[in-house]
């Protein structure tokens, strides 16, 4: 069924749609005697009455004899003698005696009388009846046909008023069927009709509407003329075919038919669009030397292509060209040039841009001001920002939310969240109505640092004004609990945005699984996650695609492989993208056998691998050292009809530096750069190292001045720069290139924490303090690196006091312990005889890894068997404590208890709970299982005890 307007304030008729078929009528009926008298007395009594003629009709006996025939008679015998108005003022007058007229003749009539008397309004309101009283197109078109051919009409004008009525009323595949049906009537099509129709069809995106068009023209012999040229091209560019696009210009020049200054600019305008700058000064070129001169639009089309390239400066000089030849930019033009310079973060030459705005008296309107005021927060320059709202106040410009939205993102992205929510009361302030898109901004940002509870409020506030929370808020929730370890309140999230139909996100699902991954979870959380994800399958495949990377970058193949399984179960075939992330996991954890296996498999499927899985094997290879089969693996790309990109090259380049091939290493290197694939800074990096490695500083600082010289980042090859240094002892150099990169700004965390790391084993912890000072004043952010080593700098001169008030500020500040920073910190509250924090720190420390389900060691290799030293550790720490009368809180004896029954024997767990019964930390009347079952949820984990223990 069809809806359409029956007048402007929004009724609806239904209408039956029906595939188009031209129904045959004719007209041609038998007029019985007394029918034509009646229509003779009619014909009489209009063509000699003026004005009077309703007053004859009405005291007459003519109102008792009138019908359809007669109706249909008049208008057809009096088409040339009596006046088209007339005639359609005797209509409407019989529609009054006789009710609604189903007689489709006489106003297909009717309306072609109107057309030949130029009364096209009143021939558009005619046949607008009939469609609204859901006349068929194909009856419509046959009664017209039908029509014409009896009153001897051969123009298309009636058929051209038919196609307007179609468009106005939204019903385009009728108005096509009318263009369709006259070339099949044999009826001359009007160009200037179908240039029109082409028009809208492609201003509305209807492509296959319009090319049906086109192509009836064609059939029908019509010439284009420049205005239907100039359609084709835009709809070749609306369709991504810029070639042909071209090709359009070239035949129309062909023909005759010579482009003018629209064609010119429809083509380059999608030439700016898609970045093609070079090719649409070309364009610009051969224009003017065509007789073409360029106008406003041209030059607006090239400014704003080449400011959506960052590129400005050379946009301004096409502006002053643009003055130069008498043309003044008005206020899109300078809104692009404006929005060019706030891309590249140019605050300051886009503000000038608007003082030039000011001096040539073109008012901003709502967008030029709303790019200021986006740029302006973008780049942190909230006090610009604030004085272009003030403008805008003084200027009578109502703000509305887009323009606040931009001044939120803006304080979010500088963390400055209260500033953020004093704008979203500003706005209900000035009754600005509210959207979801800046809740959503301050939302994210919040989730981002994971301060929950915050954006928990917002969340709340929004759903309290009626807003309806969207893809963007739930994933933004998801995320921030997953990422805050409270994976619980992301499952709830998730479950809520599911039942609302909403398709998450990749980095939503990747989220959600690492949170689950981290807690320990995932095992429980699986099965829900799979039910939850089933609805999505079979309609989204990529879901469970996410979901096997997620598991797999997490190290959980053996659940990565349940759900594989569990899809191939299902009918759903696996592809490239299911098996690649297996692969990718596999070989992460050094087991290529299995990654090998999975590769057969999908070759064997018929399944062709891409770059990325070849570059997971590759690197894989690369890590065990067997150059070998990776290099073998490497040249047998092209012939699989794939190119090695950086990462390909960057893999092999690293397995060689490590491996003590640096000749390989860099004709390797000098091969990609020759196949212009452009080396990132790993690359370079790895080959520094190698350079180092071998000795050979001068060769590795050379490769990083050429990276800086190319334009690529070089902050990781300077620190591995650095980091070789200082393994060699000097530190003279190190701290120099140091310096460089401080002046470059292009010095991080890392650069600090390798040369921190260097004075604190070296004991030299005056000066590692003074660098971490240094760091933090330049607001540098310490990351678990930097306040490990010091910790073991302050361990190794045994300053004990500073070590633990160094470890409070870390705790303090949200960084959490790693292995290494919880084995000195238990070791050197062991040696203060402080056994409870000690005992504190071994459960938070066994805690995090049973919920990973590894042991970390210190060369970051995976070992299970290590939680056994770790068990006999604690058992050791909890008969000290009992023998010194100390006590532990029943929460951490439940958690130990459980992290002991993962991964310890029977043994070691019957000895600890029988010694804490012994030392009266557990009541006797409770049994291991009954302590490991209680309801996990009403005690907090040892995290927050450990920070009330230790703080």
């Amino acid at each position: 069924m069809r809806r359409i307007p029956t007048t402007s304030r929004g009724l609806w008729i239904t209408r039956k749609k029906t595939r188009f078929r031209i129904a045959s009528f004719s007209t041609g009926k038998t007029v019985p005697d007394a029918n034509q008298d009646t229509v003779d007395q009619i014909s009489t009594i209009l063509k000699r009455n003026g004005s009077n003629w309703k007053l004859l009709l009405e005291s007459s006996d003519v109102r008792q004899k009138l019908n359809e025939d007669v109706v249909r008679l008049v208008l057809k015998e009096n088409q040339r003698t009596i006046d088209s108005k007339k005639l359609l003022d005797f209509f409407s007058w019989s529609c009054t005696h006789l009710g609604a007229l189903q007689d489709l003749s006489s106003f297909s009539i009717l309306a072609i009388i109107l057309c030949n008397g130029n009364q096209f309004r009143s021939a558009s309101a005619v046949l607008e009846n009939l469609v609204r009283d859901k006349k068929q197109c194909s009856e419509i078109l046959g009664s017209i046909f039908s029509c014409c051919r009896e009153l001897g009409c051969c123009d298309c004008e009636v058929f051209q008023v038919l196609v307007d009525v179609y468009k106005k009323l939204g019903f385009f595949e009728e108005a096509v069927d009318v263009i369709l049906a006259v070339k099949q009537g044999c009826f001359a099509l009007s160009l200037v009709c179908c240039n029109s129709l082409l028009k809208d069809l492609l201003r509305l995106g209807k492509r296959e509407l319009f090319w049906k068009v086109y192509r009836g023209m064609l059939d029908a012999k019509i010439s284009p003329n420049v205005y239907t040229y100039t359609s084709l091209i835009s709809a070749y560019f609306k369709a991504g075919d810029w070639r042909k696009g071209k090709e359009v210009i070239r035949e129309m020049e062909e023909k005759g038919c010579a482009p003018n200054v629209i064609t010119y600019n429809v083509m380059m305008d999608g030439l700016c669009k898609i970045g093609a700058i070079a090719e649409a000064f070309e364009l610009k070129k051969s224009m003017i030397e065509k007789g073409v001169a360029p106008d406003s639009y041209t030059y607006t089309a090239l400014i704003d292509g080449l400011a959506r390239q960052k590129r400005s400066q050379e946009a301004k000089l096409v502006l002053k060209e643009m003055v130069d030849a008498g043309i003044n930019p008005g206020l899109v033009t300078y809104t692009a040039l404006i929005d060019g310079f706030m891309r590249q973060g140019d605050v300051a030459e886009a503000f000038s841009i608007k003082d030039e705005m000011d001096l040539c008296g073109i008012q901003l309107n709502l967008v030029t001001y709303n790019s200021l005021l986006h740029g302006s927060c973008k780049a942190g320059k909230m006090d610009k920002a604030e004085e272009v709202i003030k403008e805008m106040h003084v200027r009578g410009l109502k703000l509305n939310a887009a323009t606040y939205s931009s001044v939120i993102d803006g304080h979010v992205h500088k963390h400055r969240f209260k500033e953020a929510a004093r704008i979203l009361q500003e706005m209900r302030e000035n009754k600005v109505v509210l959207d979801v898109f800046c809740y959503n901004s301050l939302i994210t940002g919040l989730s981002k640092l994971t301060r929950m509870e915050e954006a928990k409020a917002h969340f709340d506030a929004m759903v309290q004004l009626g807003l309806k929370p969207n893809v963007v808020t739930y994933g933004a929730l998801i995320c921030g609990y997953s990422k805050a370890g409270q994976v619980h309140v992301a499952d709830s999230y998730f479950q809520e945005m599911s039942s609302q139909g909403m398709v998450p996100t990749d980095s939503v699902l990747l989220d959600l699984v690492d949170g689950h991954c981290k807690s320990g979870t995932i095992v429980e959380a699986l099965p829900v996650l799979m039910a939850r994800i089933s609805q999505w399958m079979h309609t989204n495949f990529r879901i469970c695609n996410v979901l096997i990377q997620g598991l797999a970058r997490n190290g959980k193949m053996e659940e990565a492989l349940i759900v594989f399984s569990d899809l191939c179960a299902k009918g759903l075939s696996p592809n490239v993208f299911t098996y690649t992330p297996l692969i990718s996991g596999f070989c992460k954890q050094y087991n290529l056998e299995a990654a090998f296996q999975l590769h057969g498999q999908m070759v064997q499927k018929g399944i062709k691998p891409n770059i990325v899985t070849y570059n997971a094997l590759i690197n894989g290879l690369c890590k065990i050292g067997d150059m070998l089969r990776a290099r073998d693996l490497f040249d047998s790309i092209s012939q699989k009809g794939l190119s090695p990109n950086h990462v390909t090259y960057g893999a092999i380049i690293d397995g060689y530096c490590k491996f003590e091939n640096l000749v390989e290493a860099f004709h390797l290197y000098n091969d990609m750069q020759a196949k212009g694939i452009k080396p990132d800074s790993f690359v370079v990096s790895a080959l520094v190292y190698g350079c180092c490695k071998e000795g050979n500083f001068e060769k590795a600082q050379s490769l990083c001045c050429e990276i800086v010289r190319a334009g690529m980042p070089s902050t990781v090859a300077y620190n591995s720069l650095i980091g070789s240094l200082c393994q060699s002892g000097k530190l003279v150099e190190a701290y120099a290139i140091m310096q460089a990169m401080i002046e470059n700004d292009s010095v991080n965390h890392v650069t600090y924490s390798i040369i921190i790391d260097y004075h604190c084993k070296a004991g030299l912890m005056d000066q590692a303090e003074q660098l971490f000072l240094d760091m933090k004043k330049r607001k540098i952010t310490p990351n678990i690196v930097t306040y490990t080593s010091l910790l073991q700098g302050y361990d190794s001169i045994q300053d004990k006091s500073k070590m633990f008030n160094l470890f409070q500020v870390m705790v303090q500040e949200g960084i959490e312990p790693d292995t290494v920073a919880y084995s000195v910190m238990i070791d050197a509250y062991q040696m203060e005889g402080d056994l409870v924090k000690a005992v504190f720190l071994m459960s938070e420390m066994l805690v995090k890894e049973s919920k990973s389900n590894k042991i970390v060691v210190d060369d970051g290799v995976t070992d299970p068997h290590c939680l056994k030293e770790k068990v006999a550790k604690i058992s050791k720490l909890i008969d000290n404590m009992g023998k010194l009368g100390l006590g532990l809180d029943l929460r951490i004896c439940r958690s130990l208890v459980r992290i002991v029954s993962k991964g310890g024997d029977n043994d070691d767990l019957i000895q600890i709970f029988g010694s804490m019964v012994k030392f009266g930390w557990v009541p006797e009347s409770v049994s291991i299982d009954e302590l490991i079952s209680k309801d996990q949820t009403k005690h907090e984990d040892s995290g927050k005890l450990l920070k009330h223990a230790v703080l």
